[in-house]
């Protein structure tokens, strides 16, 4: 069985930080952009500064956490199907719901920009509706030969381990200039996490990169035991790898586990520095996966995607991609599920129809693994 992803990871600068040996000084921070303790933080903390009762466009086949986002800020979610070929919301499915929105929350899923993407900031704009771009799981792509990145006016990252940035957790914002000012003074008031909870989710972070490497991975991650924080956190580097695995998976440490994942929403905190060090450190050197899904395809015959082939766009490929089921894909031994990302948040299929067809009709393959 091949995991759903793994972290990409800068061992040696992650070695590092965690041993507190000089380093580089960090790339600096442009303006406007602010690190959360996650990507749900990022986006709960972007919807504060417009106030609550916002209608808020959402595509249906997303992450859960977008919609837990939506409704802890006390909004109203506007929910919308999307494109077979590019699994958004394109030009034509935004005309429909633009008069029933204040914001649009515009998501590129697993590495594909929105095809249409100048045209819909332009529609937002003639109606007063405030654009949000959700990068969760794409970084640097392009349309018409322009990052998404440079193109927008706010958007906000994830990294969770199976991002295209890893860091084990935490999210990062960026705003408009007309928000800049009222969202920094929003954000000094956060509290922020100290380098000791930075190093303790770096620790997790090495570990769940040496956990999820395919010749060592022999268990279903789906049982929960590999996100007990308090084992990753804290298992010492110098120890040998066989013991975590031993906790992890002893009767006693999948209870532990099990307890520890009940829980609510955490507060929106502000990332620490150590943490926010290695992500800008690891922003610089970010590689597609492109040349993967190509290869795969070329190599079983299988016609490219066409989110691949549209001249208007560049895919920037990270973890896993979407594509149409058939007898060509091997999936012997792969981890293809859809799991709980994305999915359709609303369980109405009937009124999303098309959404509901990815999910029938779609394997989410890993492209990240070297026999893929």
């Amino acid at each position: 069985m091949i995991v759903r992803s793994r972290p990409d990871i800068d061992e040696r600068l992650l070695l590092a930080l965690l041993n507190n040996r000089d380093l580089q000084e960090s790339p600096s921070q442009p303006e406007n952009l602010f690190f959360f303790n996650s990507g749900s933080s990022s986006l709960r903390f972007f919807l504060s500064l417009l106030g609550s009762g916002k209608r808020i466009g959402l595509q249906v086949f997303t992450c859960s956490t977008v919609l837990e986002a939506v409704n802890t800020s006390g909004c109203i979610p506007v929910f919308m199907d999307i494109n077979k070929d590019f699994f958004t919301t394109t030009i034509d499915i935004v005309s429909q719901h633009i008069h029933s929105i204040d914001v649009l929350v515009l998501t590129h899923i697993c590495g594909i920009p929105n095809p249409d993407y100048v045209e819909i900031k332009k529609l937002c704009k003639n109606h007063g509706v405030v654009l949000i771009d959700d990068l969760c799981q794409t970084f640097r792509a392009k349309v018409s030969d322009k990052c998404l990145e440079d193109l927008s006016e706010n958007y906000f990252y994830s990294f969770f381990f199976d991002k295209p940035i890893a860091a084990a957790s935490g999210g990062m914002l960026k705003v408009s200039a007309d928000l800049s000012q009222k969202a920094l003074l929003a954000y000094n008031q956060l509290p922020k996490e100290n380098n000791y909870i930075g190093k303790k989710l770096l620790n997790k972070l090495y570990w769940m990169n040496k956990l999820l490497d395919p010749q060592f991975y022999d268990r279903d991650f789906r049982t929960g035991t590999i996100w007990d924080d308090f084992l990753l956190e804290y298992y010492p580097l110098s120890l040998n790898i066989k013991y975590l695995h031993w906790l992890l998976y002893s009767k006693i440490g999948i209870l532990f586990a099990k307890l520890r994942l009940r829980g609510g929403s955490s507060p929106i905190k502000r990332m620490s520095d150590i943490q926010r060090n290695y992500i800008l450190q690891q922003m610089t050197q970010f590689t597609s996966t492109n040349h993967r899904l190509v290869d795969y395809c070329l190599k079983h015959k299988i016609k490219l995607p066409s989110y691949l082939t549209d001249e208007r766009i560049e895919c920037s490929l990270g973890k896993r991609c979407l594509i149409e089921d058939n007898l060509q894909i091997e999936k012997e031994g792969k981890e293809i599920a859809l799991y709980n990302w994305p999915n359709l948040i609303c369980k109405n299929k009937l009124e999303y129809p098309i959404a509901a067809s990815v999910i029938e009709d779609y394997v989410n393959l890993p492209i990240w693994y070297r026999n893929i």
